[in-house]
């Protein structure tokens, strides 16, 4: 399996959007704590545009492949938006 290239223009345009549509989530919701880069990853990373990272998905990003299990805190086999950004959010 090929690794996924983050500078495909193709994922660009399917991040823009993504992060466009989890900024209007963000403004209503204030669920997330996110970043442009983290929107970016995950658009990145959501090869199957389902709106979670499964394991197999995990694997385009060492920190996110090495860190699946204690990221997926409702352990159902994928990372939704809010445990994604949990896992890989700066520390204070």
């Amino acid at each position: 399996m090929a690794r996924i290239d983050f500078k495909d223009p193709r994922l660009l345009t399917g991040g823009v959007i993504a992060g466009g549509l989890i900024g209007i989530a963000v403004t209503f919701t204030g669920a997330l704590d996110s970043s442009p880069e983290l929107d970016r990853l995950f658009a990145g990373m959501d090869t199957n545009r389902d709106g979670f990272i499964s394991r197999q998905e995990a694997w385009a990003d060492t920190r996110v492949e090495q860190r699946f299990s204690l990221g997926d805190r409702n352990q159902d086999g994928k990372l939704d938006r809010v445990e994604f950004n949990e896992l890989l959010k700066p520390r204070d």
